[in-house]
């Protein structure tokens, strides 16, 4: 007996070395992380982005035709404008601002949707070893008739250097939205969110960034990973499309205590003049099924065919370096930490 004991252990251990581990689901994210959107950042003066922040544009990704099985990804630029904001002030050195003034405001957003289930690579470089953060900016349509269907959410995985992944669903967030409604005034978005089916989406298009996504980093150069969902409750959305956001880039900075966000600061503000590249914008194959297609065709205006704007010159403002000060940092610190403490997004069941 144990003789067949030891041979059948013995076939155990090879098999093992042959056989390779199945990676471990991504870690689900989904009730630490925060969300917030553009009127919430700007109306409130979030710092949700600081200004040791590295941005990584969603279209500077390391990827190639070489690659197997690489699929160029789909892309354009939102662009987003708000009329009735209330002396919004450009408060940090926001990638996406186009112009704000007089009661009015504009972001534009290039932006990309994966057509691969592999990651979108990045590179970034961190100063030394600690705590950093990570915040993925993007959104993503789910339609009215999709609402609480586990198969139709949205969302991402992040990973760092072939690490393990972690993922965060966006689909009970106002990152989902309605409609591809692109100018509208601040007051009747906030009114339309709880017009909504389940009244924590948006009808209209808005960016969202997501962040208290936290990670250890050593000293030294690093390869972000962008990827689709992952799974919701039973379904395995990883190989699919259909879970994608319009992802417009990723920041990665130290992360900070609740004491130091609360005592955050901002240096004065500096204009400058800046020049905005020419960008092509192509349309977004999201939908599965003709009943979706029929749908987002009339909702969004997205071309089939490249249409190519000219290059533009605007004034917009540019913070100077970064600054930190002790207890007591910008006005109405408390607020700010109240909004930035209470964003969490409502967990999604797993089966």
């Amino acid at each position: 007996m144990k003789k067949v004991l030891t041979i059948v252990l013995s076939a155990i251990v090879v098999l093992a070395l042959f056989v390779p581990a199945l990676a471990a689901p991504a870690t689900d994210l989904t009730g630490e992380a925060k969300v917030a959107t553009v009127i919430e950042m700007y109306s409130q003066q979030l710092p949700i982005v600081r200004l040791d922040a590295q941005f990584m544009a969603a279209p500077d990704y390391l990827n190639s035709a070489a690659d197997e099985g690489w699929k160029d990804p789909g892309t354009g630029t939102r662009s987003i404008n708000i009329d009735g904001v209330p002396e919004w002030k450009p408060y940090f050195n926001d990638d996406f601002l186009y112009e704000i003034d007089d009661g009015f405001a504009s972001f534009d957003y290039p932006c990309i949707w994966s057509n691969i289930p592999g990651p979108m690579r990045y590179s970034f470089t961190v100063d030394k070893d600690d705590i950093y953060e990570f915040v993925i900016v993007g959104a993503a349509q789910i339609t009215e008739a999709n609402v609480d269907n586990d198969a139709k959410d949205r969302g991402f995985s992040i990973s760092v250097d072939g690490g393990d992944k972690v993922q965060v669903n966006i689909s009970d967030t106002l990152a989902a939205f309605r409609s591809y409604t692109y100018t509208y005034d601040m007051k009747e978005e906030q009114a339309a969110q709880i017009k909504t089916t389940n009244g924590v989406n948006s009808q209209n298009y808005q960016m969202c960034y997501i962040y208290n996504i936290e990670m250890p980093l050593t000293k030294g150069e690093h390869v972000f990973e962008y990827w689709h969902l992952e799974y919701s409750g039973e379904n395995n959305l990883s190989e699919v499309n259909g879970s994608r956001l319009n992802y417009a880039g990723a920041y990665v900075q130290r992360a900070l205590s609740e004491a130091e966000l609360a005592a955050y600061t901002y240096p004065e503000i500096t204009t400058v003049e800046v020049t905005t590249p020419e960008v092509t914008t192509a349309g977004e194959p999201e939908v599965t099924t003709p009943e979706e297609k029929e749908s987002e065709t009339q909702a969004s205006p997205e071309p089939t065919t490249p249409v190519t704007t000219d290059a533009k010159t605007v004034e917009t403002t540019k913070p100077a370096e970064s600054t930190k000060k002790g207890c007591g940092g910008f006005a109405g610190a408390g607020v700010v930490l109240v909004a930035i403490l209470g964003t969490a997004i409502v967990s999604k069941k797993r089966g």
